[in-house]
């Protein structure tokens, strides 16, 4: 068994993510010198010290190629990239984390690691219902649930893509369902009629959950506003499947909406 010194073990950790851009470059293949300069935008003197603080950890070796990952190396090198992809995709999830861990499916939040992230801002709050409208454009279903409606300015389009023919199943909180059939009580009535548009009320929903053709996308609201402040979306297969057992979790919990004409 080999044994080392907890610093030893902490300053590898410390070399290892210092280092991590030139790690990752090195795992596809060997890259001579001159190559790590120009990738890493750096000077000879730099690329030289770098890739000596790696081979004194045993982490880079120089073969006739270029210099190498070792097998340690190669190891290390998938480690702290996965671990940076589970941190970016943690960070992108934030606003959900709390809700997340409260609903009854566990997600690996790694599956988000290459998520795009909308945000509100100050001088201009409607970014992330853009994005969702976006997606919605492309997409011939819609699934999931939902805690509030949407933004005023984005009504009509909205109206136009679900109730224009599209595949949707939605659940939504009591007030927002009745909100929405209140606004546009025939066209809701003709939609359902049809078949196209299914709507459920459930007293309880985590967050926003959109499915569509190829995507998933969670939203986080603003308690006071309504407003949707944080969208997510991916195209990861295994958070679509996460994504697609919550909704059929609160669909099967969930009451036909009658709307009234």
């Amino acid at each position: 068994m080999i044994e080392r010194e907890s610093g030893d073990v902490t300053e590898l950790l410390d070399v290892s993510i210092s280092r991590m851009d030139v790690l990752d470059l090195l795992r596809t293949g060997p890259l001579r010198r001159a190559e790590l300069e120009s990738d890493l935008g750096v000077s000879k003197t730099t690329a030289h010290r770098i890739v000596r603080a790696l081979s004194d950890h045993g982490l880079v070796e120089r073969t006739v190629e270029g210099y190498a990952l070792t097998p340690f190396g190669q190891v290390a090198a998938e480690e702290v990239v996965r671990t940076r992809r589970t941190f970016e995709a943690a960070d992108a999830l934030r606003p959900f984390l709390d809700a997340i861990a409260a609903v009854p499916f566990d997600l690996d939040v790694s599956q988000f690691a290459d998520a795009v992230v909308t945000t509100a801002r100050p001088t201009d709050p409607y970014p992330p219902v853009a994005r969702f409208m976006e997606l919605l454009a492309g997409s011939s279903t819609l699934r999931g649930f939902d805690t509030t409606t949407i933004a005023p300015i984005f009504v009509d389009d909205i109206r136009r893509e679900i109730l224009g023919g599209m595949e949707v199943s939605v659940v939504y909180l009591p007030d927002t369902a009745a909100q929405i059939a209140d606004a546009h009580p025939e066209e809701l009535a003709d939609s359902m009629a049809s078949g196209n548009v299914e709507l459920f009320t459930s007293e309880s929903l985590p967050f926003g959950l959109a499915l569509f053709d190829d995507r998933i996308g969670i939203g986080a609201y603003d308690t006071g506003t309504g407003m949707l402040t944080t969208f997510v979306d991916t195209d990861d297969p295994d958070a679509i499947e996460w994504g697609k057992a919550l909704y059929e979790h609160y669909r099967e919990d969930a009451e036909p909406f009658e709307p009234r004409v």
